[in-house]
C-alpha cells in the first residue's frame, strides 16, 4: 500500500484536492479528527501528528532523526487506520519531500499549482502574511518543489481558477489511484 501525497504551496488548492480524494474517491486523507479552521469550512485534511512533527522539525525543536522516528510512526498508524488507500498533505513537506519519499516503495504525487498573484493574495488575506513575505515564500516554495520533484513522476493540477467538485472528481478519477 502506498500513499497519495498532495503537495503545493499554502493556499494553492491542496485542501480542495485532499477533500475530494477523501470525500469522493475513497482515499483516507486525514487520520485524526481536528477542529476545522475558521477560514476553511471544509477543514485542511492535514493529520495533526504529521503537522506537529513538521512544525517541531522546521522550528529546530527536534532533529532529523527524531522527525524520522515520528514520520515512521505516522506511516504505520495511517496504514493501520486507513484500511485501504491512504494519503497525506502538509505544505511544509515541500522542503523534505524527496527525503520523505525514501520511506515508500511507490506513491502517487499530486502537485497543486496556483498562479502566483492569486495564491499570494489568498496567503495575505487568510494567513496574515505581508505581500512581500508571501511573494518570497511562493517563489521559494515553487522553486524547492520543482527541485524536489525533478525526475519524479507526478501529476500537476492547476488550481488557479475555481474547479467545481464534479470536475475535480473527474480529473482525479483519471489518475490511477490504487493500492
Amino acid at each position: 500500500m502506498y500513499p497519495v501525497i498532495v503537495i503545493g504551496p499554502p493556499r494553492s488548492g491542496t485542501s480542495a484536492v485532499a477533500r475530494t480524494l477523501h470525500n469522493h474517491l475513497g482515499v483516507s486523507m486525514d487520520g485524526r479528527p481536528k477542529k476545522k479552521d475558521f477560514r476553511q469550512s471544509d477543514g485542511w485534511f492535514e493529520d495533526l501528528r504529521l503537522v506537529e512533527a513538521n512544525v517541531l522539525f522546521f522550528n529546530k525543536n527536534i532533529s532529523l532523526a527524531a522527525w524520522t522516528r515520528r514520520f515512521k510512526r505516522f506511516i504505520r498508524a495511517r496504514i493501520k487506520e486507513s484500511g485501504g488507500v491512504w494519503g497525506f498533505k502538509d505544505p511544509r513537506m515541500i522542503r523534505i519531500l524527496r527525503y520523505a519519499l525514501t520511506f515508500f516503495n511507490g506513491c502517487l504525487i499530486v502537485r497543486c499549482h496556483m498562479e502566483k498573484e492569486k495564491c499570494t493574495k489568498s496567503q495575505v488575506a487568510t494567513l496574515n502574511w505581508t505581500q512581500s513575505y508571501a511573494n518570497d515564500r511562493y517563489d521559494a516554495d515553487e522553486r524547492i518543489l520543482s527541485e524536489q520533484l525533478k525526475g519524479i513522476p507526478h501529476v500537476c493540477i492547476d488550481m488557479t481558477n475555481y474547479i467545481p467538485d464534479k470536475q475535480l472528481i473527474s480529473i482525479l478519477e483519471n489518475i490511477q489511484i490504487a493500492a
